[in-house]
């Protein structure tokens, strides 16, 4: 495979293996540290390396007054991009991304130091505010977001930027699919090079509004993956 060059500063790096990229991102409690971190040991699994980059872990890193939340986040995506950077010039694999990364400036500091020609494969993960209250409630490494109150005011927020986010090439439910569906289906996209095939059904939710559920075989000899599909990336025209 040719090498490709980076360059960060005066140091001009060699990309020996070029790197695949993967972003999963979702609101709070939807399973995106669960689903990176089974897909790191899924790809190890299959002699591929792979660095998991959480964007909480470097957040948790800078101790900083309450007040400057909102200059602390900017802080930890500007340094969280260009670790990542960083990892996608090491030779390794794959880079996994997690966190919130919705609107043009926050996927503006995570591609910041992406080398040229690596594109990104963007999960969503969704889920349901009792879902996530439920997984966010037994874990003890949450802080406010276990609030009820708090949670629910950042679901509702999360709804109104969902129309505006870039699409994504797969969005699960994580209320009707396993991480492990999720991470099957990802997994065997890297590892083979080629997208699943896949059967699209309707279904309904109690209250009569609907989304499309996806039956996802991925090649499998068994039945299909069967995943709640919310929204995919050829349902904008534009």
């Amino acid at each position: 495979m040719s090498r490709r060059s980076r360059t960060s500063g005066s140091v001009t790096r060699s990309i020996a293996v070029v790197p695949e990229l993967v972003v999963v991102t979702g609101p709070i409690g939807s399973g995106k540290s669960s689903v990176t971190k089974m897909l790191g040991d899924r790809l190890k699994e299959a002699g591929r390396s792979a660095a998991v980059v959480d964007l909480d872990d470097i957040v948790a890193m800078l101790h900083a007054p309450l007040e400057n939340v909102g200059q602390s986040w900017e802080r930890a995506r500007d340094v969280h991009g260009r670790l990542v950077g960083e990892w996608l010039s090491s030779g390794v694999d794959v880079v996994i991304v997690d966190g919130p990364f919705y609107s043009q400036s926050e996927t503006a500091a995570l591609m910041q130091c992406v080398p040229t020609g690596i594109a990104a494969h963007r999960v969503m993960l969704l889920s349901t505010y009792e879902m996530a209250l439920a997984r966010v409630s037994g874990d003890p490494t949450r802080g406010v977001s276990k609030d009820p109150a708090i949670l629910r005011l950042l679901y509702e927020e999360f709804a109104r930027e969902l129309p505006n986010i870039d699409p994504c090439e797969w969005t699960f439910d994580t209320a009707e699919c396993s991480v492990g569906d999720v991470v099957t289906t990802v997994a065997r996209v890297l590892l083979e090079g080629r997208r699943p095939q896949s059967a699209a059904s309707a279904f309904r939710n109690g209250d009569g509004s609907g989304v499309d559920q996806l039956t996802i075989g991925c090649g499998l000899p068994s039945p299909g993956l069967k995943c709640c599909i919310i929204r995919s990336n050829t349902d904008r025209s534009s």
